[in-house]
């Protein structure tokens, strides 16, 4: 199948995001990675960050890269078993707040220095505690003279960036639907901004002086998988159906897009 959008398909954001998240990681590392000088390692490594949205922010519910479940344990699984203890069972269950997702990591495999860190953004990166937990990271990394690349397909939520001391955002709305955002050592802030009908980017994805950048073709990958992908059925219900919902301006140009 094929995507009816120039760019991002912004049905995703509501109801596909974990899917797409961890494919198009894989994507865009299937094709920097024949680009990559053989002395670096890339890799997507996993993240596991807790979930700290102030209290009554709008629950996200966030899901593992690969889960395995455990029925409920019966009163015979708790008793003693081959002379060992009895196990106690516990007085309260409750859910672990904490989420999984990948980053892929450029090391230079000559001394183990991370050299970049590239990550597709998800819902909890951009509200609340966990806004300022990814900034947090980003210092870090950037204390550390690491390259980031932020790639921001998600309407929802804040940007965590600023202009020249502007902040990316008109009142509680981004000023545009996407972004990407790669900061270098130097302190050097590149910004992509992309519309809704705007096709997604090319960008430089960069290495330790002097070598050169590599290429990302972020279309390209979306593309790919895009035409494997389980995407379309959320479509039927029509626009209506995107959230955050549009405003009219923006469903306008949808609606010329797709007519």
């Amino acid at each position: 199948m094929q995507c009816p959008f120039p760019g991002m398909d912004p049905f995703i954001e509501s109801d596909n995001w974990q899917d797409f998240h961890l494919v198009l990681t894989a994507e865009m590392k299937r094709q920097l990675a024949p680009q990559l000088p053989s002395y670096y390692q890339l890799s997507a490594e996993l993240v596991v960050k807790r979930d700290e949205s102030p209290e009554g922010e709008e629950p996200v519910t966030y899901r593992p890269d690969i889960g395995v479940s455990l029925t409920e344990p019966d009163a015979s699984s708790l008793q003693d078993s081959g002379g060992m203890a009895a196990l106690t069972a516990p007085t309260r269950k409750g859910m672990a707040p904490l989420y999984r997702q990948r980053e892929l990591r450029i090391r230079d495999g000559r001394n183990r220095r991370l050299v970049t860190a590239i990550e597709v953004l998800s819902p909890s990166n951009k509200r609340g505690g966990g806004l300022v937990t990814h900034m947090e990271k980003l210092r870090a990394y950037w204390a550390s003279a690491v390259h980031t690349v932020d790639i921001d397909l998600l309407r929802g939520g804040l940007p965590p960036y600023t202009i020249d001391e502007v902040p990316l955002t008109a009142g509680n709305r981004p000023v545009t639907p996407y972004r990407i955002v790669q900061v270098r050592p130097d302190d050097e802030l590149l910004l992509w901004e992309i519309g809704l009908t705007d096709p997604l980017p090319v960008i430089p994805i960069p290495l330790s002086y002097p070598d050169p950048p590599m290429v990302l073709n972020l279309q390209q990958a979306f593309t790919e998988f895009y035409a494997y992908s389980t995407y379309s059925p959320r479509r039927a219900e029509g626009l209506s159906a995107i959230r955050p919902p549009l405003t009219e301006e923006e469903l306008e140009k949808l609606r010329q897009r797709l007519s």
